[in-house]
């Protein structure tokens, strides 16, 4: 298992937020709370008692409303933010005083009530594999066709990757990965309070190492985000997990077996992929029994010996499986929103507004041509 550095939540909400109902029992699975309201440990993630956000607490000016970095974002002051769902931004976020990491989040236009995904990449790879261009998606992107679909989505460069300080990670740096997810989590618990989505509808989805990674980070109770709360994790799509990753320290088959009951789980994989489809044949490594004991989860293979971003941009079915599994998962959450405790502040750097390309533009202008 991964030992995950103690990541604090706590308290600050972000609107004028009512209080949740006093006195209701924690749902299964709950983390117990903390009366004395000290700070407790369950595992390695240490997290803030469970409090209900008080009426009328308001955080300084949101940094993403209008970032103003000189020659850097679009939104300069005097000039407002595109509409919702047709731009993303570019930043460095970090959580209290751990490392900065590099992500694109792109807003919903459903505001508080829309579902949220986390994408994660591959080793070797960056966040940019979600913002590539795939003919099945009529030359969109993951991100942004989630984004029209109503999500608000955070694609984040793991440590060591993308445009984080680039280096190669050891057994001991991997183990701190799962660090990073939470730390995007609870950049997203920080946008929540802000009322551009809500955390209680949350997915993930996770490419080859990636997906071994965000598989320990939801069974070590990642996506909790105070005591007395359950997981906000609704839905984890898992495209071509490790049958053996050894060398990063992230065995599959425990945090599988420890999740499959719990949250809904779809494996993608490809039936001629070396490095995957052992988990979901009918071998001594296969998970595909213990996913498939619940109705909520899937096992779905498809011809191909494509991995990871080559799987998911070239395999012209998968993208399909992505959006169904998410519609019948989180977007299908009935959670309401509400505010939530973040006593650990959320930082923005190197802050940039990007509007999305008009796609129907160019294609048409590649028809004229």
């Amino acid at each position: 298992m991964i030992a995950l550095t103690a990541l604090v939540v706590g308290a600050v909400a972000a609107q004028d937020n009512p209080p949740a109902g006093k006195g209701a029992a924690p749902g299964p699975g709950a983390a117990p709370s903390n009366p004395k309201g000290k700070t407790t440990r369950k595992g390695a993630l240490l997290r803030a008692p469970g409090r209900e956000p008080a009426k009328g607490v308001r955080k300084a000016g949101n940094p993403l409303a209008a970032p103003a970095e000189p020659g850097v974002a679009a939104n300069a002051p005097g000039r407002p933010l595109p509409p919702p769902g047709t731009f993303r931004y570019r930043f460095k976020f970090a959580v209290g005083s751990n490392e900065p990491l590099a992500a694109s989040y792109y807003p919903s236009k459903l505001g508080d009530t829309a579902s949220v995904v986390l994408l994660v990449h591959e080793r070797e790879r960056s966040g940019k594999d979600f913002e590539e261009s795939i003919d099945d998606l009529k030359k969109s992107t993951v991100a942004e066709t989630l984004q029209k679909a109503g999500y608000a989505v955070l694609a984040i460069d793991l440590r060591g990757h993308g445009s984080n300080p680039r280096r190669n990670l050891s057994r001991a740096d991997w183990a701190q990965v799962a660090n990073d997810l939470q730390a995007a989590y609870l950049c997203l618990v920080d946008r929540h309070n802000w009322g551009e989505l809500n955390v209680a509808r949350l997915a993930v989805v996770a490419l080859g190492e990636g997906a071994n990674v965000a598989a320990q980070w939801a069974a070590m109770g990642g996506g909790v985000s105070s005591e007395g709360r359950t997981s906000d994790l609704g839905a984890l799509i898992l495209i071509s997990p490790m049958v053996d990753a050894q060398a990063q320290g992230l065995p599959l088959k425990a945090p599988i077996t420890s999740l499959a009951a719990r949250v809904p789980i779809d494996i993608l994989a490809g039936e001629r992929d070396a490095a995957s489809f052992g988990l979901i044949d009918d071998g001594p490594a296969s998970v595909k029994t213990i996913v498939r004991r619940f109705r909520t989860n899937l096992v779905e293979s498809f011809p191909s010996a494509l991995h990871g971003y080559k799987l998911l941009r070239l395999e012209p079915n998968l993208t399909g499986s992505i959006t169904r599994f998410l519609d019948g998962s989180v977007k299908a959450k009935a959670d309401e929103w509400e505010g939530r405790y973040l006593l650990t502040p959320v930082t923005y750097t190197e802050i940039k507004v990007i509007p999305n390309p008009d796609r129907t533009e160019a294609a048409a202008k590649k028809a004229a041509q």
